[in-house]
């Protein structure tokens, strides 16, 4: 069974790559409004996101880049 997710926003912090090199772990800010009680108010929603394999390839060369 295969589960595909699209966050967009933006990221809390650089990644955390594990000593091998194999899983990368950030966090996704998504930000939005909502209206609550006929009022408009900012909300943030957190994500804690982890890529694995080629993906965490993307992540270990941007690090690398900065």
């Amino acid at each position: 069974m295969f589960s595909k997710t699209v966050i967009c926003g933006n990221m809390g912090r650089k990644p955390q790559i594990n000593q091998a090199g194999t899983v990368a772990r950030f966090s996704v800010a998504v930000s939005g409004r909502k209206k609550i009680d006929g009022v408009w108010a900012d909300s943030t929603t957190w994500y804690d996101c982890a890529a694995f394999g080629k993906a965490c390839l993307l992540y270990t060369s941007d690090a690398a880049d900065e």
